[in-house]
């Protein structure tokens, strides 16, 4: 396959298969694993040729692998030999299952509840002596699931912090293996109902 015909075949999937021979990645594998990444598609990993791995070998490969591919590790993984169907059955019953995750909607009280719980158990940043503060959260889309967080300053968001987020929500919302996309809205772009009807009364007002 050429990089175009890779290109054009994320694009029009609904489910990404990565096909990797074990032990062997090279730049165009990584370049595919990015683009697959980047597509907010599910993506699954699909190790062919399993079936050559000495016993002794087995641990080393998985290591390269997590190595390699760190970047979707949220990706499962399907082992499989091109010498039979071993591994077939189990890369078709998976891509449906992520499909179906990866088209659901979380109800906003359910999700509020969670932020609380990961507000808590989380290691919050800290700018500065000014913590950062979870405020509200909303699921904006689908297809990847798209979370809306709103706190008291974007900029205090770390890359530790918003990755601890997303394993959470992949965890405790029952979406693993699938890309999750946050979006970090400053205090000033979050109004309460309150503030909301109060603002919409001036409006009409003036």
């Amino acid at each position: 396959f050429s990089m175009q015909r890779s290109e054009r075949a994320i694009h029009s999937s609904d489910v990404i298969w990565l096909v990797v021979n074990a032990g062997e990645i090279g730049d165009h594998e990584l370049k595919l694993a990015n683009l697959a990444y980047e597509s907010g598609k599910p993506v699954i990993v699909v190790v062919n040729k399993w079936d050559l791995v000495p016993d002794e070998k087995l641990k080393e490969t998985e290591r390269f692998l997590d190595e390699k591919l760190h970047h979707i590790s949220f990706a499962p993984r399907v082992y499989t030999s091109a010498i039979n169907d071993y591994g077939v059955h189990e890369m078709l019953a998976e891509a449906t299952k992520l499909y179906a995750k990866w088209q659901s909607h979380i109800p906003t009280a359910e999700l509020n509840k969670w932020l609380e719980v990961w507000a808590i158990r989380g290691r919050i940043p800290n700018f500065k002596g000014k913590p950062l503060k979870l405020m509200y959260a909303t699921q904006a889309e689908t297809a990847p699931p798209t979370f809306v967080i709103f706190v008291n300053n974007d900029d205090f968001v770390i890359r530790s912090f918003e990755n601890y987020l997303k394993n959470r929500i992949r965890e405790d919302l029952e979406l693993e293996g699938i890309p999750v996309r946050l979006v970090w809205r400053s205090r000033g772009a979050f109004k309460s109902k309150e503030e909301r009807k109060a603002a919409e009364a001036e409006k009409k007002g003036g």
